[in-house]
């Protein structure tokens, strides 16, 4: 067979397998959600919704004690760490 014959063979059964994009292809992301057709495409945004606190009630009184302040003489000069 003549290969430019089965170029065009080719050819045509790749046209003919080949449909127009008519339909509409909607995703939905993790931050938006969008459709695109032929005509266009739509972008849309989720709301925001913020968090809800969360208060935790400490079981008994929380006391805060100081720690014990260590002072040295350097060079002269008194250091408290």
């Amino acid at each position: 067979m003549n290969p430019l014959l089965k170029i065009l063979i080719a050819l045509i059964l790749t046209m003919l397998g080949v449909s127009a994009a008519n339909a509409v292809s909607c995703a939905k992301g993790a931050y938006r959600a969008g459709c695109a057709g032929a005509n266009g495409a739509v972008v849309t945004q989720k709301p925001f919704v913020a968090p809800r606190p969360v208060v935790v009630a400490p079981r008994r009184p929380v006391v805060v004690t100081p720690a014990p302040r260590h002072c040295n003489w350097v060079n002269g000069v008194r250091v408290c760490r």
